[in-house]
């Protein structure tokens, strides 16, 4: 029973960034996605504080995912595709 609270928390926190992505805001937002998930949190009883640390960490991490898988494609581009030939 556990686990599948932990599904539907993750689900939901999930769920909650994905909205908070849509609204148009500066800065990547930043501020609509911290706001969004610590306020779905606060349905599973979790407190704001505790809310918007879930948040950083979990929009650090997708960060980091995106640097270093663009990072990997940047290499892949510039070492694997052929070279554009000087026009004759």
């Amino acid at each position: 029973r556990g686990g599948e609270q932990v599904a539907r928390f993750a689900l939901v926190a999930c769920a909650g960034g994905s909205i908070a992505r849509t609204i148009p805001a500066p800065a990547g937002s930043a501020g609509p996605y911290h706001w969004l998930v610590s306020q779905t949190l606060l349905l599973y009883g979790i407190g704001e504080i505790e809310g918007l640390a879930v948040a950083t960490l979990n929009h650090s991490v997708q960060l980091l995912f995106y640097f270093v898988v663009g990072l990997l494609a940047w290499v892949f581009l510039l070492y694997f595709l052929p070279r554009s030939r000087k026009p004759a």
